[in-house]
């Protein structure tokens, strides 16, 4: 069965949310973290509603919280945050959400300065009919203020494990593509901006901070290239921020079902914070042995993993293609393929005017919708997690970017037998200032049903 049947709608997160709503959840214990062992994974504690489609932040050298998300009941993971201390296991539930403010999975989140973090949008958004809400978290004062109002036209988020937005070198933040009402996959970029001396004083409203969309010098709104869905943000070294583009229009007929189409426009694009500009960048390049296998657009990844390099790079892993005609209909019979193949942006040939593109060694297991991390030091990147061609794994792998090679890792806790995660994917991950990786919830529990309640951290 092709999990990605059930991403970008919001009906289709309805629908999925009661998968094994009737299965027994883990009771609210946490288990206490222990002595980390490096290169292992440590379950560390249960969260307090199974969610996936959350987003998950560091706030310090030992807290992490995580935002939102679905759950079995529909009601509490979808307006609620909690907190982890990783070195007990615990998690506490944040002061709720203010009535009215029902985020749900994937809502654009960021991490401020002075332990604030940014909440908008969300997919719940798109049935409550509060579309415009956006919100600030206070650690400190463990509460939420209100932000000014999204602007009319604007996206309410996007897919499953994606970095949504990035956290500009000014201190605003950017978000681009994701879903819009009546518009399905948008062009829309959108820029918030903090006030952090209002935030301190009891303020609330656009005083706090305000969103608008991205303009150039002269005031004009600038827009991506192309419409995009499953896509990923990352910031450059320089400022700049790459975006990966996923897929364009949703394709649906009684014949072939939901067809998440692969772009036929721009694959790729940079945006500059300095002109508030966009830039298209050349295609992808197509991959032997996956790309050949249709006559379709080559080298698009939908729903790929990003990591920046210490040396500037990216590296791009995984993603799969559901290639099309011009009408939609699928060019494959199984309909699509999860790619194992890595490509790199290297922005110093871009600015050098050369082909910015690099193919590297391809991955051990061909995954999308998968977690990846930086390690410390020269410890290299963990790709990790995600659904594979047949269902879901638990393995992990290292890439070493100076011998350009990916090295096995220990796989997450599996189902007995096997290399399945006990937590199915679609979960949400951090990154903690260690280096030690944070993956929490899942669409689903493997062992018991219901949604998943397990953290996990790796130890590098």
């Amino acid at each position: 069965m092709s999990i990605c049947r059930l991403i970008s709608s919001a009906a289709a997160l309805l629908a999925a949310a009661v998968l094994g709503a009737s299965g027994l959840l883990h009771p609210p214990v946490a288990r206490a973290a222990g002595s980390p062992v490096s290169g292992t994974w440590l379950e560390i504690g249960h969260l307090n509603f199974g969610r996936y489609g959350c987003k998950a932040h560091s706030i310090d050298g030992h807290r992490a919280i995580v935002i939102a998300g679905q759950g079995d009941d529909g009601v509490s993971a979808e307006t609620s945050a909690e907190i982890v201390d990783t070195n007990t296991g615990l998690w506490n539930l944040t002061a709720r959400m203010p009535t009215g403010f029902v985020p749900g999975p994937n809502p654009w989140t960021a991490k401020l300065e002075d332990g604030y973090f940014l909440v908008a949008g969300g997919f719940n958004s798109f049935n409550t009919g509060n579309l415009a809400s956006s919100y600030i978290y206070s650690v400190a004062s463990n509460s939420w203020i209100r932000t000014g109002d999204l602007p009319v036209g604007a996206t309410m988020g996007s897919n499953f494990s994606q970095t949504d937005s990035v956290v500009l070198d000014d201190g605003r933040v950017l978000v681009a593509g994701g879903l819009t009402i009546g518009l399905g996959a948008s062009t829309a970029s959108m820029v918030f901006t903090p006030n952090y001396a209002n935030l301190g004083s009891g303020a609330s409203g656009a005083a706090v901070g305000s969103w608008d969309f991205t303009r150039d010098k002269a005031g004009h709104v600038t827009t991506l290239s192309g419409a995009t869905e499953h896509h990923k943000l990352i910031k450059l070294l320089d400022g700049r921020v790459l975006v990966i583009v996923g897929f364009d229009r949703i394709y649906a007929s009684a014949k072939y079902g939901t067809v998440y189409r692969d772009t036929p426009g721009v694959q790729a694009e940079l945006f500059d914070p300095k002109s508030g500009t966009w830039t298209p960048l050349p295609n992808m390049p197509a991959i032997r042995g996956e790309d050949d296998q249709h006559d379709g657009v080559k080298g698009v990844r939908q729903q790929a993993a990003v990591a920046l390099s210490g040396d500037g790079r990216v590296l791009i892993t995984g993603g799969f293609s559901e290639p099309t005609d011009a009408q939609g209909r699928p060019l494959l019979k199984q309909g699509l393929y999860v790619r194992a193949s890595v490509i790199v942006f290297d922005p110093y040939l871009f600015d050098a005017g050369v082909y910015p593109w690099l193919i590297t060694a391809p991955m051990r297991v061909a995954r999308h919708s998968h977690a990846m991390s930086n390690l410390p030091g020269s410890a290299g990147i963990i790709s990790v997690w995600g659904w594979t061609t047949n269902g879901w794994t638990a393995t992990a792998e290292i890439y070493d970017s100076r011998q350009g090679i990916w090295k096995s890792a220990a796989s997450m806790p599996a189902l007995q037998g096997t290399n399945s995660a006990v937590s199915q994917p679609w979960g949400c991950s951090a990154t903690m200032p260690s280096g030690d990786m944070l993956i929490a919830g899942g669409i689903r529990d493997a062992e018991v049903g219901g949604t998943s309640r397990h953290t996990y951290t790796y130890q590098p």
